[in-house]
C-alpha cells in the first residue's frame, strides 16, 4: 500500500518546477536581467534592496515576483528609454 497525501489544490507547480533567478532591486527602483534594465514600481513603497525573483518555467514562460506577488510587465517608451515597467499586483485574500 503506497502513502502518498493528495497535491494541495492551491499548490502551483509551475512555481516549484522552474528555473529561479534573483536580483537585488537598486535605490532607482531598477533591477537588470539578461541584459536588460527593468523598472519595477508599487505605488509610493519604495522596493530598494528587496528581492525580484525571475521565474521560467518548462514552457519557457517568465514570470516575476517580489514579496511572492506576482508583477506585472508592460513596456516603458514614454520617455524613449528601453526600461521595461513592472507593477505588483496584489493576491486578494
Amino acid at each position: 500500500m503506497a502513502n502518498y497525501s493528495p497535491l494541495d489544490p492551491w499548490l502551483d507547480l509551475n512555481q516549484i518546477l522552474c528555473i529561479e533567478e534573483s536580483r537585488v532591486i537598486g535605490r532607482d527602483q531598477t533591477v537588470s536581467w539578461q541584459g536588460k534594465r527593468y523598472l519595477i514600481q508599487d505605488g509610493n513603497r519604495t522596493l530598494y534592496n528587496y528581492l525580484a525573483m525571475f521565474r521560467t518555467d518548462l514552457k519557457g514562460r517568465t514570470r516575476v515576483f517580489v514579496l511572492e506577488a506576482e508583477v506585472e510587465m508592460s513596456e516603458n517608451d514614454s520617455k524613449g528609454n528601453s526600461l521595461i515597467r513592472f507593477s505588483v499586483k496584489r493576491k486578494q485574500l
